[in-house]
């Protein structure tokens, strides 16, 4: 038994980590996006023909293709054409911050499956749109861009929950997950590497939007109804095919006011139920059954947090933070939001603004700046291994080796979770310092070493602002 539970959790986290890496962040490769779109003559109404403020001096020539789309050959830009694309960009980035908090009330509200539903409906339409856009009607980018983002995010939200799952490697489960869902990045690599082979980028985010059907073998056969409870319940399992349904009545009611049980197994028998629903014993042998069970619960919890010696902090949780108004207003979490505002908008503006960037300081030369937009966003895959470096920064003392195995387990203090989040947020603030100053310097060749400390920042500003969020 203690296998399949084991094997489920497994295949949940692999599904959770290859959706949000196909469908998270894609937004961030907006300057691979940025390139295809200057080529194919996105916006370039805007430009007069006289125009003398074009960003490169490559004589304008134009071709027309199969698909009559408009391809401008060179990088010749003007400002009014680079700010409507970065209004793209800015307002698709501005709504996934702003948006956070109107999801988060949607997930705890309605639960995983009807927020997975509305996520799968967004991601939907907006590849659709981005599929339908051409350089007659760049204005459907806006809307798409924006229903795609906002999906990842609903996306990144409901994934989460299954670092529930796994006990103490819970923030290094979460990293893993936010890397997977910076990584998306590389889909917009993807997509301009296809179009300088000559494939169209509309037939790719057809292919795009064809992808989003699969994600309901995550929404209906893994995940819960509601979500993963958080501490975890002895037994928990996520699926079970071999129990039917039992009708519902006041035996669902009574279940549904203590917690979600998801698919909890009775203590005395080896069966266990679909979304917590068990054989018909009776609503009295039920109430007893899962009042023992609770009560089982929380001794064992009460164990953990006396091992671990956290039951004072957790006694200060609920005494001043027993509300949300009060955990909104106490002041960890304010500097926290003030510190991952700073970041998240520096890292915005310079993600934007990069292909303009960069064509400035190549002088318009069109082939340099596709390898550095090439390089940067393949940097930015490799998120995924920097990623959870920071999960394993935030749990470094709580991971136990080979070596540690024969030796007392270190008692922790009260407030040990919050000086281990210490280091990730110190080497998160310098490395958004580092590539700072370097995208100051005019060298091209210097860009290399702010890609790296994007990559830094990037891999660690969301997955280890949301471990700590859960810490202070």
């Amino acid at each position: 038994m203690k296998a399949v539970i084991a094997f489920e959790r497994l295949v949940a986290l692999v599904f959770a980590c290859l959706e949000n890496l196909i469908h998270g962040a894609v937004i961030f490769g907006w300057p691979s996006l940025v390139f295809v779109y200057l080529q194919l003559g996105y916006f370039h109404d805007l430009c007069s023909d006289s125009s003398e403020n074009a960003t490169s001096p490559v004589i304008l020539t134009t071709t027309t293709t199969a698909h009559n789309l408009t391809m401008v050959e060179g990088l010749e830009s003007c400002p009014e054409q680079e700010s409507r694309l970065q209004l793209v960009f800015s307002i698709a980035v501005a709504l996934q911050a702003t948006c956070m908090f109107p999801v988060g009330f949607l997930f705890d509200r309605f639960g995983t499956r009807f927020s997975r539903l509305v996520m799968s409906i967004l991601l939907l339409v907006g590849y659709v749109l981005m599929a339908l856009s051409s350089p007659t009607y760049p204005i459907l980018v806006f809307p798409g861009t924006i229903c795609f983002t906002i999906g990842g995010v609903i996306m990144l939200f409901s994934s989460m929950q299954i670092g529930n799952l796994f006990g103490g490697k819970k923030s290094t489960v979460i990293t893993i997950i936010n890397s997977m869902y910076g990584a998306a990045v590389i889909m917009l690599v993807i997509a301009k590497r296809v179009h300088d082979s000559g494939f169209s980028i509309n037939m790719f985010f057809f292919i795009m939007a064809a992808s989003v059907i699969p994600l309901n073998i995550n929404t209906f056969l893994l995940l819960p109804t509601k979500y993963i409870p958080w501490p975890l319940p002895e037994g928990y399992k996520l699926v079970n095919f071999c129990t039917p349904r039992t009708p519902s009545g006041a035996k669902e009611e009574q279940e549904s006011a203590s917690y979600n049980r998801g698919y909890v197994g009775d203590l005395d028998s080896d069966m266990t139920g679909v979304d917590g629903h068990y054989r018909q014993k009776g609503v009295e042998s039920i109430s007893r059954d899962l009042d023992r069970e609770a009560v089982v619960s929380r001794i064992e919890t009460s164990k953990d947090i006396s091992e671990y010696g956290i039951s004072e902090v957790e006694e200060r949780k609920n005494k001043e933070y027993g509300s949300l108004g009060a955990c909104i207003l106490s002041t960890p979490f304010f500097m926290l939001l003030l510190w991952q505002a700073f970041l998240e908008i520096d890292l915005t503006f310079t993600i934007g603004t990069l292909t303009f960037f960069l064509t400035r300081l190549s002088d318009g030369d069109e082939d340099l700046v596709s390898w550095y937009t090439d390089i940067f966003s393949i940097t930015r895959f490799f998120v995924l291994i920097v990623g959870p470096l920071g999960g394993l920064l935030m749990d470094r003392n709580k991971l136990s080796t080979s070596c540690s195995l024969t030796k007392q387990p270190q008692k922790r203090g009260p407030y040990a979770d919050v000086r281990d989040s210490c280091l990730p947020l110190a080497i998160t603030t310098f490395a958004s310092i580092g590539y700072t100053i370097c995208l100051l310097i005019p060298n091209l060749q210097l860009q290399y070493l702010s890609f790296i400390l994007i990559l830094i920042v990037g891999s660690l500003l969301f997955g280890v602002g949301s471990a700590v969020v859960a810490v202070v």
